[in-house]
């Protein structure tokens, strides 16, 4: 809760819905927002427009034109950021010229993409992927190549070796075009986190022309098959609807059908279905799952790189002086050179009976934040007794600046919390101090 109260976009995992591989052909519209253009054309671009930062509760998921504008728009609301990768952009990883290369983001949506990947780009999803970071797969029946190409999602996918690498593959030939208006066939397994996720258990999954997956524990002994065809047995391999399973550090989702994902809202071009207020809490528990993955310690994103921003963090007054308990962090300076004396205290005081607290301290730097006392990008804190009227200093950092390459800015937010606790009214006192370097 602290991470909310103090700095709301720290959930804000970096979400990235893939247009590079037309997505928008033919009658299709998988896209998050899309442009009107001259000539009754319309453009996917990398930030949606109107500004995610403007979106609250009680927008419309049409404040965007696309049909993937609900699910984008909800998970703004709870508080991801969400991006398009343009038609014509690169799929890489590690390349530090690339603004949206793969490691500035957590999860990877591919949405029935319509040209297959090249050899390097398929690398740099499974280096993504292997290095801690998340993939939707999102096929559609066999045949449905919406820009005559002869490629189909489902195959695009299968080039990919997706069989040998990630233990699951597209049905082809066997099941590879269905409907089913509602179908609950899913895995008695109430602790899985998608179909009982943080949305919610999920609704019976409607299927508009679908392909089924086969998967293949032998390649891939995570891959856990979590829904499958009308009254097809748990214990098949084959005829699997939804699946979930890791990769080294990462994570994937895949499902044979764009239907459920689409709002029925978009381009008027296009031919729209809405699946979505059936199938939203499917792809809402997916998503969050694929973003709660923690990246491991080989993924190197590019640290001189410029990073991909977020909404502002409001910037709260200090709590006033007076109240029962009340917490101040301080510099010893607001600027600091090579071999300056760096030192960082908190003062703490009780003006009242025995209490316990949770004491937080964050670092926010380059739109990361570490937590005190491990100094790692996790929530971590210190709980201890505050006796009958203490006044305490304690110095939480204390060394000398080293030479840096670069000028930057920070800065160190703490707070006091109930223990346990859950709301706004559980904090106790928060200060920060702003700082910079040369």
């Amino acid at each position: 809760i602290i991470m909310t109260i103090l700095i709301p976009n720290i959930r804000g995992a970096k979400i990235l819905f893939d247009a590079s591989r037309s997505e928008t052909s033919g009658n299709a519209d998988w896209v998050i927002d899309e442009e009107p253009r001259g000539g009754g054309s319309y453009y996917p671009q990398r930030y949606p427009d109107p500004n995610q930062c403007l979106v609250d509760d009680g927008t419309e998921e049409t404040f965007w034109l696309g049909a993937l504008s609900n699910w984008a728009i909800e998970l703004v609301k709870a508080g991801y950021w969400v991006e398009t990768l343009p038609p014509n952009s690169r799929i890489t990883f590690g390349d530090c010229n690339n603004p949206q290369d793969l490691s500035f983001y957590d999860v990877f949506v591919i949405p029935e993409p319509q040209n297959p990947f090249f050899s390097s780009e398929i690398d740099a999803i499974y280096d993504f992927l292997a290095s801690g970071g998340a993939v939707f797969f999102i096929a559609n029946h066999c045949g449905s190549s919406r820009n005559n190409n002869a490629y189909d999602s489902a195959t695009i996918f299968n080039l990919m070796n997706i069989k040998e690498n990630l233990g699951f593959e597209f049905d082809l030939q066997e099941d590879c075009d269905f409907s089913e208006a509602g179908n609950s066939n899913f895995r008695n397994d109430p602790s899985d986190p998608i179909l009982h996720g943080p949305f919610g258990d999920i609704n019976p999954i409607g299927f508009a022309r679908a392909t089924t997956m086969n998967v293949y524990p032998e390649y891939n002994s995570s891959v856990r098959a979590l829904a499958w065809r009308r009254d097809v047995s748990h214990s098949s391999t084959t005829r699997v609807t939804l699946l979930r399973g890791t990769y080294y550090n990462g994570r994937f989702v895949a499902i044979g059908d764009s239907s459920p994902c689409d709002d029925g809202t978009g381009n008027p071009n296009d031919h729209l279905v809405d699946g979505w207020r059936q199938n939203r809490k499917l792809f809402l528990n997916a998503t969050i799952w694929l973003a709660q993955n923690e990246p491991s310690s080989n993924y190197t994103p590019c640290p001189n790189a410029t990073p991909t921003p977020g909404c502002p963090t409001p910037t709260p007054s200090p709590t006033p002086s007076g109240g029962r308990v009340e917490i101040d962090i301080q510099t010893n300076q607001s600027n600091y050179m090579p071999n300056d004396h760096f030192l960082l205290t908190v003062t703490i005081i009780n003006r009242g009976p025995a209490m316990y607290v949770d004491e937080y301290i964050i670092l926010e730097a380059y739109g990361q934040y570490w937590f005190w006392p491990s100094w790692e990008q996790r929530i971590d804190y210190k709980r201890f007794q505050l006796k009958m009227y203490e006044n305490t200093t304690e110095t939480i950092l204390d060394f000398i600046w080293p030479q840096v390459s670069n000028s930057g800015s920070a800065t160190f937010w703490a707070a006091l919390m109930v223990p346990n606790g859950t709301t706004e009214d559980d904090l106790l006192s928060y200060s920060f101090v702003s700082f910079g370097w040369f």
